[in-house]
C-alpha cells in the first residue's frame, strides 16, 4: 500500500486458534479457557483501535464446528453475526469458517463464474503425481491419524501432498513457508493455522474503493 484514504484509516484483522473451540478437540476449554482466550486479545484490541480512528474496517474469523455457546459470545462481543465461507468454492479443500466483521459486502454470493483451483493443479509437475480425488479435507495443525485413502497417486502408490502443493492449495507460492530452517512438520503446523489466500482475497476485495494501492507489475 502506497497510501491510506484519510477518512478510512484503519483496518484490524485476526483470528484466534481454534484448537480450544473446534469440536473435533476432545480436550477443547472452549472460550474462556486456554487459547480461546485469545479472542478477548483481539476484541482489547479492535476496541482500543476504534477509540483512536473515525472509522475501522475489521474482520475476525475462527472455526465453524466451535458451540452455539462460543458463536453466540464472541457475537455479543462483537456486535456482529458471522458469516459463513467456505475455501471449496475456490480452491481444492473443504474449509469453512466463520467469518466476523463489518467488511462491505462481505456476504455477497460467489460469483458463479469463478473456478475453483484444482488441486491437479497444485501438484508438482513433470514428478509423475495425479490427483486421486477432486477434493481434500480441511487442512488443521494436528497430526493426521486416519488411514482413509492418500489424495495422490505417484508411479502406482498412494502418495500425500507435498508442502509446495500444499502451499499452493492454500493460495501461497511454493516454498512460502521455507524459512527459518523450519521442518517440515513444522511448515505443515503452519499452513495448518493459515488463512485461504483466496477467500481473504474474495472478502477484503471490496476495501479497494477506501483504500490507496499500488500494483506490482
Amino acid at each position: 500500500s502506497s497510501g491510506i484514504n484519510a477518512e478510512y484509516g484503519d483496518l484490524v484483522i485476526g483470528g484466534s486458534p481454534c484448537n480450544d473451540l473446534a469440536s473435533v478437540n476432545p480436550l477443547k476449554k472452549g472460550l474462556y479457557g486456554g487459547s480461546g482466550l485469545l479472542f478477548f486479545e483481539f476484541f482489547r484490541i479492535l476496541s482500543y483501535v476504534q477509540r483512536q480512528s473515525s472509522h475501522v474496517f475489521w474482520l475476525f474469523e475462527n472455526v465453524v464446528s466451535m458451540s452455539a455457546e462460543d458463536r453466540m459470545t464472541i457475537s455479543r462481543f462483537l456486535q456482529s453475526s458471522p458469516v459463513v465461507i467456505d475455501a471449496k468454492h475456490f480452491s481444492c479443500m473443504n474449509r469453512s469458517r466463520y467469518f466476523w466483521g463489518n467488511i462491505p459486502d462481505i456476504n455477497r454470493r460467489i460469483a458463479p463464474t469463478i473456478r475453483p483451483l484444482t488441486l491437479q493443479e497444485c501438484l508438482e509437475e513433470q514428478c509423475g503425481r495425479y490427483a486421486r480425488v477432486s477434493k481434500i479435507n480441511c487442512v488443521t495443525s494436528r497430526k493426521r491419524t486416519e488411514t482413509a485413502p492418500l489424495p495422490v497417486d505417484m508411479e502406482g502408490q498412494q502418495d500425500g501432498l507435498w508442502t509446495t502443493e500444499m502451499e499452493r492449495v492454500f493460495g501461497l507460492e511454493a516454498h512460502y513457508t521455507d524459512i527459518g530452517n523450519l521442518s517440515r512438520t513444522s511448515r505443515l503446523k503452519l499452513l495448518g493455522k493459515s488463512w485461504s489466500v483466496h477467500v481473504m482475497r474474495h472478502i477484503l476485495s471490496p476495501l479497494h474503493r477506501y483504500f490507496i494501492y499500488t500494483t506490482n507489475q
